[in-house]
């Protein structure tokens, strides 16, 4: 089980660096096969460098036929994290700056690569899911021809008629 990085024990290590390899089931996200990869994180003094891979194959459902088909889930990221150095933490529901919006932690807290992970994986489920390119979508169920009940043949005459 991968725990947290302690940033502060990080930023105390010769390096400020380290590298993380992934071979485990996320939790939050259902697939086929453990998530694989590697995160490497390099503390800068203000801010933490995130670079990682990750990988899995989980099971989509095509939007177009409804069939489950199974997907390769790749993940290739670079990210600056900024570290807050007032050890103020945001709690509850509050108002932020649009020039706010970065990812920022605690300087003094940890960093959970496994969800940092998670989130990238999710980012990369494709919006439109398909089994492939060319899916039919849901074909129409051929019905075995039935006798027609005597009272309906009026109407049945009136429908071919119209066809």
């Amino acid at each position: 089980m991968i725990r947290p990085i302690a940033l502060r024990n990080l930023a105390a290590t010769p390096t400020r660096q380290v590298a993380v390899v992934i071979d485990e089931n996320l939790e939050a996200l259902e697939t086929l096969t453990p998530v694989q990869g590697e995160v490497t994180v390099t503390h800068r003094g203000d801010f933490l460098e995130v670079e990682g891979t990750a990988q899995t194959i989980v099971t989509l459902q095509c939007d177009r036929c409804l069939r489950g088909f199974n997907y390769r889930l790749e993940a290739n990221f670079d990210e600056i994290i900024w570290l807050d150095h007032e050890a103020e933490i945001m709690k509850g529901e509050q108002e932020i700056a649009i020039m706010n919006l970065e990812e920022h932690l605690n300087a003094d807290g940890e960093l959970d690569l496994l969800d940092l992970v998670y989130q990238h994986l999710c980012l990369e489920v494709p919006m439109r899911k398909l089994c492939e390119a060319d899916c039919p979508g849901i074909l129409p169920v051929e019905k075995k021809s039935e006798k027609v009940d005597d009272r309906w043949s009026a109407l049945s005459k009136l429908r071919e008629d119209l066809s």
